[in-house]
């Protein structure tokens, strides 16, 4: 697979930006339901949509364009942006529709586009006004966008439309506002170029691939509700990448998603405007005839990362809906025994959910590896998983790569690929979760402080979905006062029990709501947990104020009539418990 040199050089890599043009269903931000608004106003009143403004917008420098793509941006890139400070104030029309609604429409065109994007800022959306794009024939259409799709920089990203023109409208039952815009159209994204048009995200990935509910996916039917495809949007361009939702200790649901860090390396992300498409697959194995529905969330905040291991953790900007069936994938950071066996699932190209994996024992690779883009990460940073079945792709980059357990153990970073047969099974290679666990010395460069809050230290940790994380439960962390983990220990709450695991931690499911309980704890096995004779005289020096107790603990332990303080009465009930008279 590698030379003989000192680095190993990957054949073929997803770090390049692959801006990608795509006609996509634009979903309520956090509902996961299409808006009951379908058509935009102007098109419904002709008189209307016939006497749309247009306007050629700047265009980028294509001749520095060109000059980058002859670099290592090479062919991938698909659309870059030109900026732009369109509003209701400085361009358009207003017209009245059949309804009564005042209606604002403008034609953006630009000559050298196969597809155009638009970012919105400063929008400022009230109850019942919303904006639409779509193309002059009807054939591509975005919306509705309303107040509830605003992120918290009141930005939004809309795109792509096919074609060098594109119109966006916004309608409003209120009075037209003369001094100030409901947004601005501050940047217009052209895509370009022989390659552009194949690259549109649904069917563009290869006949070759699986989709995941086909027989090969039918094992994984739970984890494939965690995956998700994640539209990237940085100054620079815009592309696809695939991550994963990963459970932590707390078990709350918080939306922390995995993918890699090369999706946006050396780049100037925009994290409140990626988009987090959930359940963007096919119902059955065949490809179906028109895009699949799925829910989108808008908007993430980066909590670490770091490039030696090729990983970004992003936390939602949202809590997932129930309706989207989230799962929280598990994972494991255990450095004792390899994967026997790597199963992907990914979104190749941007396209709809796909399957591959092996049944050959994954490797760690012991050298530096040297990557298309000229980063190199150290030895010991990745593994690499041969697949049997299925490829890879770019667009796949960030998938979770599952061992047989169905648990997380790397990241997609890429892969070498044949340069004969596109279509045969590939080294996938990924940066080992394992390494970024406790990467780094800050919170910032390592998966330990998001994925275990409460300080549990797992080694591996299984996956939940939301009805599991959901229903109401208490848990706890059981350790000794030098903060070992104490397993089976007894505890009960109300008239229900249950034991620690080799952790210290119980769980107690469907706790009534709203309801005091009760919390008692029982150790009958080990003695040397309990209570022995050097306990009665640390007991007796703190009575006679020899040497006394400033340990909440001790206090605590050593009050066992709950008379709130510890005397003679309490060492009298531990030396009989004990049998230390």
């Amino acid at each position: 697979m590698f030379n003989d040199s000192k680095t190993a050089k990957v054949f073929y890599c997803f770090t390049f930006f692959i801006f990608l043009l795509c006609s996509e269903i634009v979903n309520s931000q956090n509902t996961f339901k299409r808006d009951n608004v379908t058509h935009p106003i102007g098109v419904l009143a002709q008189n209307i949509s016939n006497r749309i403004p247009k306007i050629e917008t700047p265009q980028p420098d294509w001749q520095k364009i060109a000059q980058e793509d002859k670099g290592e941006i090479g062919n991938l890139r698909y659309a870059v942006p030109s900026n732009s400070d369109y509003s209701t104030l400085n361009a358009g029309a207003w017209q009245i529709a059949p309804d009564g609604k005042n209606v604002w429409q403008v034609a953006l065109t630009s000559s050298n586009a196969v597809g155009l994007a638009l970012t919105l800022e400063s929008v400022n959306l009230k109850e019942g006004e919303s904006i639409f794009v779509y193309d002059p024939s009807m054939e591509n259409l975005l919306g509705s966008f309303t107040q509830k799709d605003l992120t918290a920089s009141r930005k939004l990203f809309i795109g792509f439309i096919k074609g060098g023109e594109v119109v966006i409208e916004f309608s409003t039952s209120e009075k037209i506002n003369t001094e100030t815009s409901p947004f601005i159209i501050s940047t217009v994204w052209h895509a370009y170029g022989p390659h552009a048009l194949s690259a549109l995200s649904f069917g563009s990935s290869k006949s070759c691939e699986i989709n995941i509910n086909c027989t090969q996916g039918s094992d994984w039917q739970v984890q494939k509700q965690g995956v998700v495809r994640i539209r990237v949007v940085a100054k620079e361009g815009v592309l696809w990448c695939s991550g994963a939702l990963v459970n932590n200790t707390k078990r709350d649901a918080t939306p922390y998603v995995l993918s890699a860090y090369h999706c946006s390396d050396g780049y100037t992300p925009e994290y409140d405007l990626w988009g987090f498409f959930f359940n963007y697959e096919s119902p059955t194995c065949a490809n179906p005839s028109s895009e699949p529905i799925s829910g989108l969330i808008t908007g993430c905040t980066l909590r670490a990362g770091g490039r030696d291991n090729d990983f970004q953790l992003l936390e939602l900007s949202s809590k997932i809906a129930a309706s989207a069936a989230p799962y929280f994938c598990g994972w494991t950071r255990d450095t004792t025994t390899l994967p026997q066996k790597a199963t992907l699932i990914h979104h190749p190209q941007g396209d709809i959910k796909k399957i591959t994996s092996g049944t050959q024992a994954a490797q760690i690779i012991y050298i530096s590896t040297n990557w298309a883009n000229n980063v190199v990460t150290p030895p010991q940073s990745h593994i690499t998983s041969p697949m049997s079945i299925g490829i890879l792709e770019p667009g796949s980059s960030g998938a979770p790569i599952f061992d047989e357990n169905k648990r997380i153990f790397s990241q997609l970073h890429g892969a070498n690929l044949s340069t004969t047969d596109t279509c045969k099974a590939t080294d996938a290679i990924g940066g080992r979760f394992s390494r970024a666990w406790n990467a780094g010395t800050t919170s910032s460069t390592r998966l330990k402080d998001w994925l275990d809050p409460i300080n549990l230290n797992p080694s591996v940790f299984d996956g939940e979905d939301n009805t599991a994380l959901n229903n109401p439960k208490v848990t706890g962390h059981i350790i000794s006062a030098s903060g070992v983990p104490m397993q089976n220990v007894k505890v009960w709450i109300n008239n229900d029990t249950a034991l620690t695991d080799a952790n210290g931690v119980f769980s107690f499911k469907s706790v009534p709501l709203a309801t005091d309980v009760s919390v008692r704890f029982n150790k009958p096995d080990a003695a040397d947990n309990g209570v022995d004779a050097a306990d009665l005289l640390l007991v007796r020096r703190h009575i006679l104020g020899i040497t006394p107790f400033t340990d909440p603990i001790q206090l605590f332990a050593g009050d066992v009539d709950n008379s709130l303080d510890v005397d003679a009465a309490d060492l009298l009930q531990m030396a009989i418990y004990s049998c230390f008279i």
